[in-house]
């Protein structure tokens, strides 16, 4: 329920169902100081879930280069489908 303000920012189109998490600027300057590819996760709007989510669900802020290969995955390879695919094992994992 703490993602329902987020549907505005999705109805606006400054957000996505399914995408890398916004990040903390702070965070994304830092690691993108780190891992050049990291910018690459801006080439996709935001979602309220991704890859990253479901794969790696605990994950904090300091573990976020870990989650930017489920990032970029999805950044590269991002369909109908594979959305349709993170949204039904997202509403699964919610209502399990």
């Amino acid at each position: 329920m703490d993602e329902t303000p987020q549907i505005w920012n999705i109805l606006i189109g400054e957000m996505s169902w399914v995408g890398p998490r916004p990040e903390v600027p702070f965070y994304y300057e830092h690691f993108k100081k780190q891992e050049p590819t990291y910018a690459n996760r801006q080439l996709v709007r935001p979602g309220i879930t991704g890859l990253a989510q479901l794969d790696n669900p605990n994950a904090s802020p300091n573990e976020n280069l870990e989650k930017l290969k489920f990032d970029l995955q999805y950044v590269n390879q991002a369909t109908f489908w594979m959305d349709l695919r993170i949204l039904t094992k997202s509403f699964l994992f919610i209502w399990k």
